[in-house]
């Protein structure tokens, strides 16, 4: 089995030994107890935060990481360059989507965006070749 998580904003994980897990704690959604001696605890103020359990053979295959694309470090720049040419929705959209581009969050996003000084609003198909490349390297930092 295979447990997989998206913490969401505000969720954390917590590994501790087992002596020191004695107290529930405030907005400790649930613990594992681990073969160990070891407590994993999930904290979550908001409750906005996911798990599933899945079968191992096939969790890469099932949604949702079937669909989740490469991640800024393992994509390639024709491929990035390919994905933004065959859109006309705004770049700040294209950069959030995860089926297009892995690991870039708002924060991020923006950021990447600023420094490559590019408008959020500009369809991402209209950007020219400097603007391309450099909002790549940006997402590679």
């Amino acid at each position: 089995m295979v447990l997989i998580g998206h913490l969401r904003m505000e969720g954390k994980i917590n590994l501790n030994p087992i002596n020191l897990c004695n107290n529930i704690y405030k907005h400790e959604c649930w613990r594992l107890y681990l073969d160990n001696d070891i407590v994993m605890s999930y904290y979550d103020t908001r409750k906005f935060g996911r798990f599933l359990i899945y079968n191992y053979n096939d969790y890469l295959i099932t949604s949702p990481l079937s669909k989740l694309a490469k991640d800024p470090f393992e994509i390639l720049l024709n491929d990035f360059y390919n994905k933004l040419q065959k859109t006309n929705r705004v770049i700040k959209q294209v950069l959030l989507d995860q089926s297009v581009i892995s690991g870039i969050g708002n924060i991020y996003a923006s950021e990447i965006l600023f420094l490559a000084r590019i408008h959020p609003s500009k369809p991402s198909c209209h950007l020219n070749g400097r603007q391309r490349g450099l909002n790549f390297a940006l997402s590679n930092q």
